[in-house]
């Protein structure tokens, strides 16, 4: 394990209570300036975060990279390698459950062509579904590029 005077100590914050606290080597963001990596000692930078993936690579190089997904925008302050990330809305993508959300989107498909009559809500949950499952994709296929 590396030492912790290496680390960039990064918090995670929404409004609906989900915090979390990570020591990672280094943090990539979607700004609207474009994509920003954060390493240890960076400059004093705050800046808007625009939806999309945040890659958080840990400390322990064993493990692999964690990513966040910000289904709304956020916020980022970094100072004296302290990394605040506001997010309005946004989860971790090993909390998503690929076969949980497979089960879910063939569910809402079914309810399209029996329910007819709550289709606009039922579309407005499998489009929910559909993007979740979009992530766990751009998930996966951006741990295998790090690899």
């Amino acid at each position: 394990m590396e030492q912790k005077d290496t680390a960039i100590n990064i918090e995670f914050i929404t409004p609906q209570g989900d915090q979390r606290k990570i020591e990672a080597c280094s943090i990539q963001v979607k700004t609207p300036h474009g994509k920003t990596e954060i390493l240890r000692n960076h400059a004093p930078f705050f800046a808007l975060l625009e939806p999309g993936t945040i890659k958080i690579t840990p400390l322990d190089k064993r493990k692999g990279a964690e990513f966040i997904y910000l289904t709304n925008s956020g916020v980022i302050e970094v100072y004296k390698n302290h990394v605040v990330i506001l997010a309005e809305n946004g989860f971790f993508g090993e909390d998503l459950d690929t076969k949980a959300l497979e089960k879910s989107e063939a569910e809402l498909r079914e309810k399209m062509n029996t329910c007819p009559e709550q289709l606009s809500e039922t579309l407005k949950k499998l489009n929910a579904v559909m993007e979740k499952l979009r992530i766990t994709e751009e998930i996966r296929e951006s741990a295998k590029r790090s690899h």
